[in-house]
């Protein structure tokens, strides 16, 4: 069964595993886009690794600003901005 994550527990440069074939490699170079969630797939024998909810909302990346994730500091910013210009 693939793992499930939310968007700031993904981590690209985690090395995934295949368990039914043993194929490795780097998930932030196989993702597949949807409306929601992107997923990374086993590229021998497709077989789903991750399931990654890509929808963020603002509280969770406060929480991921405050722990120190460089990326989520930079959305955050954004975010701010946008609910400040629409208010």
């Amino acid at each position: 069964m693939a793992r499930k994550l939310g968007y700031w527990e993904f981590d690209a440069d985690e090395i995934v595993t295949c368990p039914d074939c043993g194929w490795s490699g780097r998930a932030g170079d196989y993702r597949e886009y949807y409306s929601e969630v992107f997923d990374v797939c086993c590229m021998q024998c497709d077989k789903m690794l991750l399931i990654v909810r890509s929808l963020v909302d603002i509280e969770e990346t406060r929480e991921a600003a405050a722990a120190g994730n460089q990326e989520a500091i930079e959305m955050l910013a954004k975010m701010e901005a946008q609910i400040a210009d629409a208010e």
